[in-house]
C-alpha cells in the first residue's frame, strides 16, 4: 500500500473523528520529520562518521517518540518532567549502556502541553548528543525555573574534544531553532557552543507545580 491508498484508506474515519484527523496529522508530522532529520544526517556524515550520526539520529527519534499519540489528544498538561526523565534513561542506553559515564539529567517538577513538552525534548536531546558526542566522563544538564523563564543548560563548561560539537554543526543549529519556535533563545558560550536555553514560561503554559 503506497501513501495514497493509505491516505484514501483513513480519509473516511479522518471526516468522522476530529480526534482521529489529529492523530494522523501528528503521525503523518512525525513521518515528514524523521526523513528530513534522515536526509541532513546522511549529508553531513563522511563514511568514518556514518555510526555516530546514526546514533544522534536514534537519539532524536526518541525524542520524537517520546510522547504517544494518546497523550497529544488528551488536549491537557502533560508530566514533562517525568518524561524527560525517561527520555535522558533511554538515550543513555544508546550511548553508555553499561553506565561508565556520570551523566546526570535533573528536571525540576514541570508540566507543559503536548507541543511545549515535544519541544523541550528535543532541546534536552540535543544537549546529550553534544556531551555523548564529546569525551567527558562527567556532565549534567539541568532545567529549572529562572523567573519569568524556564531555562535548560549544560554545567560543564568545557569539553575535552571541542570537535565532537564544533560550533555551526546539525546540532547548534537545531538547537537555536527549536529555543525560536518556543519564543525563546540559545545562548552561545565563547567558543560558540549553545550551554544554555531560555523560553518564556507563562507564553508556552508551563507549570511548575506537580
Amino acid at each position: 500500500m503506497d501513501t495514497t491508498e493509505l491516505a484514501a484508506s483513513v480519509a473516511p474515519l479522518d471526516r468522522q473523528s476530529p480526534a482521529v484527523a489529529s492523530l494522523i496529522h501528528q503521525f503523518r508530522n512525525q513521518l515528514q520529520t524523521m526523513a528530513s532529520l534522515v536526509s541532513l544526517a546522511a549529508q553531513r556524515a563522511s563514511a568514518e562518521e556514518s555510526r555516530a550520526a546514526l546514533d544522534d539520529l536514534r537519539a532524536r527519534m526518541e525524542a520524537l517518540t517520546i510522547i504517544q499519540p494518546e497523550d497529544s489528544a488528551s488536549g491537557g498538561l502533560l508530566a514533562a518532567d517525568r518524561m524527560l526523565t525517561l527520555l535522558g534513561h533511554r538515550i543513555r542506553q544508546l550511548y553508555d549502556p553499561d553506565g561508565r559515564r556520570r551523566v546526570a539529567v535533573k528536571i525540576c517538577p514541570l508540566q507543559a502541553p503536548p507541543r511545549q513538552t515535544g519541544v523541550l525534548a528535543q532541546i534536552v536531546t540535543e544537549l546529550l548528543i553534544k556531551i555523548y558526542r564529546s569525551e567527558d566522563d562527567e556532565a549534567e544538564i539541568v532545567l529549572a525555573e529562572d523567573g519569568e523563564f524556564l531555562a535548560i543548560w549544560l554545567t560543564k563548561r568545557e569539553f575535552a574534544d571541542e570537535s565532537a560539537a564544533a560550533s555551526g554543526s546539525l546540532g547548534e543549529l537545531l538547537l537555536e531553532g527549536l529555543a525560536r519556535s518556543l519564543g525563546g533563545a540559545a545562548v552561545r558560550g565563547g567558543d560558540g557552543l549553545v550551554r544554555r536555553v531560555s523560553v518564556p514560561r507563562e507564553a508556552n503554559g508551563v507549570d511548575f507545580t506537580r
